[in-house]
């Protein structure tokens, strides 16, 4: 993942996007962090060392900093951070679909996180997406074929009833969590997707 060129892609496509501050290297998002409050801090890249986090102030947060900068070592330099401010939105929901080349599978799950807490999620044709999803879906997967892209994939978003709009925050390249952990259960065919996808 690479979440400072997603940013980009979204508003190369004209796409609604929340406010953010790119942050070079993990000393200076310490300092940034000292004097700010209510923000959600995201990696751009290098998965493994943090997730997504709500950064409610300072003194809240000085504890999981000094994990991160054990984590982290000689790296400090290296990493690069979003810090967002956050979107107030009727719903956190997404959609989780196989992309093949291009061609999506017929069935997809669409659902509703509680962020580091529950999904509730249901299977449907990918054709009964929601239209404000699948709006989002529409500009991104173009994209994602030009590469030859084989995976599955995931779209979270941000949707505001009042102005109708639909903010993409997160483009997961992978087999997303939580819900993946119970795709053997949910999807009787997953091997042969794999394998047939894989082909």
């Amino acid at each position: 993942e690479n979440r400072g060129e997603l940013k980009d892609l979204i508003k190369s496509l004209d796409m609604p996007s929340g406010e953010y501050e790119y942050i070079k290297g993990f000393d200076k998002l310490k300092e940034h962090l000292e004097d700010v409050e209510d923000k959600y801090i995201k990696i751009d890249r290098f998965r493994g060392i943090m997730e997504t986090w709500h950064h409610v102030d300072f003194d809240i947060s000085e504890e999981k900093l000094k994990v991160m900068d054990i984590a982290i070592g000689n790296a400090e330099s290296k990493i690069n951070f979003i810090v967002e401010e956050p979107i107030d939105a009727d719903l956190e929901i997404g959609s989780d679909l196989f992309l093949i080349a291009g061609q999506i599978a017929k069935k997809c799950i669409y659902g509703v996180e509680v962020k580091d807490g529950i999904y509730c999620g249901k299977i449907i044709d990918y054709k009964e997406t929601p239209i404000f999803l699948k709006e989002v879906n529409d500009k991104i997967i173009p994209v994602l074929s030009k590469g030859n892209y084989c995976n599955a994939v995931s779209f979270e978003t941000r949707h505001i009833d009042k102005t109708n709009e639909t903010y993409l925050t997160d483009l997961t390249c992978r087999f997303p969590s939580p819900i993946s952990e119970i795709y053997s259960v949910m999807i009787d065919n997953l091997g042969e997707m794999i394998y047939e996808g894989a082909g």
